[in-house]
């Protein structure tokens, strides 16, 4: 009995865990518009053969292989399944012995196989059923599958830059250049490929941002509408000696607007595609976003012995106004504080969800 059924277990288990793993499509791909579609709950899926009866695991049905307690749910369906086949076995077995030491006629031979049959169905469903409580009395931990921890695999998609010549293109191994100054690459299946992009308003309308001795700017494109460009004036006017800020982002093309989306939506387990500087929120390409519009900077500030513009403080689990508890300090939560101040005294609203984001 205990052979058949480990023998049965073995034979059902081969069958359904040998299964044929379908990858889900690749998660960025061109559509037949020509935009970039990205699929971001695209998962590798497997398809079992049979149905396990009284689970979630139906034929032909596809389950992700990324739930964190799926391999703990298929280790107790099998069991579940095996133990009522098993009992099953046992039922028709002690049946069946007991025909045969009916119609034994008094032969001792027989009388002693129907014997043999009935105990070994009784001892295999001792252990199989036995064990379990030994086992559960013993330590829950040793039946208690509980949820398996599954870390994702880190994304080796890259996201290319925003090019605006052949000649910025070439620079990068991974960039492909297939178009005009009004296009974006986009990483593709090993490559970057050009996607059409829109040319907002405002485009024509923003102007480069006035430098002074009292900060600096690392934007990939500084420019700003006049009436930002004005405001910003104002506050760095307002700045007082040992104190010095930078502006980190401010108009975005839709172009740019795009890389930044797609850094945001392609990170998986917090890691950034690569070719991305951050992957933090970002909203999708709209001439109507603030930034796009030309009247939004993202600013970090050094003062009070604190230097805001550190990569690793350049991130909303850094909201610190108002706050000392780890990993914000008093003087970090001083440092986001006066720049508030600053920009907000110049014209600007600050966003609660991100210190360093400030639009007119």
């Amino acid at each position: 009995m205990v052979i058949f059924f480990s023998l049965l277990t073995f034979l059902l288990a081969t069958k359904i865990l040998v299964i044929p793993a379908t990858q889900a499509a690749s998660p960025i791909n061109i559509s037949d518009t020509g935009a970039l579609a990205v699929d971001p709950d695209s998962q590798i899926k497997f398809k079992p053969n049979i149905t396990i009866p009284n689970s979630d695991f139906k034929a032909g049905v596809d389950t992700p292989l990324d739930t964190s307690d799926l391999l703990s749910n298929y280790i107790v369906a099998i069991y579940r399944y095996g133990a009522i086949l098993a009992t099953i076995v046992a039922m028709f077995m002690l049946v069946l012995a007991g025909w045969k030491w009916l119609l034994a006629a008094g032969s001792s031979e027989r009388i002693n196989s129907a014997k043999d049959t009935i105990s070994g169905a009784l001892v295999g469903l001792a252990i199989l059923f036995g064990g379990y409580l030994l086992m559960s009395q013993i330590s829950t931990k040793l039946v208690d599958f509980g949820t398996f921890s599954i870390t994702p695999v880190p994304s080796i998609q890259s996201i290319c830059g925003t090019y605006q010549s052949k000649t910025e293109c070439d620079v990068d191994t991974m960039c492909e250049w297939q178009g005009d100054e009004n296009q974006i690459t986009v990483a593709l299946g090993g490559k970057c490929v050009a996607i059409s992009v829109q040319i907002c308003p405002a485009d024509s309308q923003v102007v480069p941002i006035v430098l002074n001795s009292k900060f600096t700017v690392t934007a990939s494109d500084p420019r700003l509408m006049p009436e930002a460009n004005a405001a910003l004036q104002r506050a760095v006017s307002s700045l007082q000696a040992g104190e010095t800020i930078t502006i980190t982002s401010a108009y975005r093309s839709w172009a740019l607007q795009k890389t930044l989306y797609e850094c945001y939506i392609n990170k998986q387990g917090g890691v950034c595609p690569g070719g991305c500087r951050s992957c933090n929120f970002a909203n999708p390409p709209d001439c109507n976003e603030i930034h796009q519009r030309g009247l939004a900077v993202d600013v970090c500030y050094s003062g009070f012995g604190v230097n805001t513009c550190v990569n690793q403080i350049m991130d909303s689990d850094y909201n610190c106004i108002g706050r000392t508890d780890p990993p914000c300090t008093s003087s970090l939560s001083s440092a986001e504080t006066r720049l508030r101040d600053i920009m907000t005294n110049a014209g600007f609203d600050s966003w609660s969800g991100e210190w360093w984001h400030f639009n007119l």
